[in-house]
């Protein structure tokens, strides 16, 4: 018996690196999971196709976390695949680090609706769908605290999701529900490179997992 035998979760970002290893240690544990991919349908596959061979139950869709319509058909399959909703991790991240000088409205807009305007919605989501003592976990960025270069809007937007995060703990706690955020390491090397040699790195990091 797994500790979290009969529990649903919904993961976004769960194809690749962080997101793959909650996907699957959720899945280990017992748990019925949905989780989300941007582009990598192989990759994908492949966590659904390892869930499986280890004895579990993982289902993947295709959304992205920056549209509320693919947003609402990601929602839609969880309700559709899971028995009950107790798990929701919001993981998704993808973006191109730019300095403030460099950011359009467009990036701007695009950001933000990544980082803060789909997770907002989707922790609105899981605030009127959680099973009572159910669990919302947001992932953000120790860049919250450091504040690199060229890292204002991933910073700022995830800063956003963290103070989201702590009102949604004492809107939602009183009905044991626990909404968490927890902070990955420093991606400087890849969305946030500092100015080299009077030059702007322009490093990018890749789309949402």
């Amino acid at each position: 018996m797994g500790t979290l035998d009969g529990k649903g979760a919904l993961v976004t970002g769960g194809s690749r690196g962080i997101g793959r290893a909650i996907v699957k240690r959720l899945a280990g544990d017992g748990a019925s999971v949905v989780f989300s991919y941007l582009s990598r349908q192989d990759a994908a596959q492949s966590v659904v196709d390892e869930v499986a061979d280890a004895g579990g139950q993982a289902f993947a869709v295709r959304a992205d976390q920056g549209s509320l319509e693919d947003l609402g058909r990601l929602t839609a399959q969880s309700a559709e695949r899971l028995d009950g909703l107790d798990i929701v991790v919001i993981n998704a991240a993808g973006g191109v680090g730019q300095m403030i000088e460099e950011v359009t409205e467009e990036s701007y807009d695009r950001y933000m609706a990544v980082h803060a305007r789909g997770p907002f919605f989707l922790i609105q989501y899981a605030g009127r769908n959680l099973r009572d003592g159910g669990r919302i976990i947001t992932v953000s960025t120790l860049n919250t605290r450091l504040h690199p270069p060229g890292g204002a809007l991933y910073t700022g937007a995830k800063g956003t999701l963290e103070h989201v995060t702590v009102v949604a703990a004492l809107e939602f706690g009183g009905r044991g529900s626990r909404p968490t955020s927890s902070r990955r390491e420093p991606r400087t090397p890849t969305c946030c490179a500092p100015r080299t040699r009077g030059k702007r790195s322009r490093a990018r990091w890749h789309g949402q997992r």
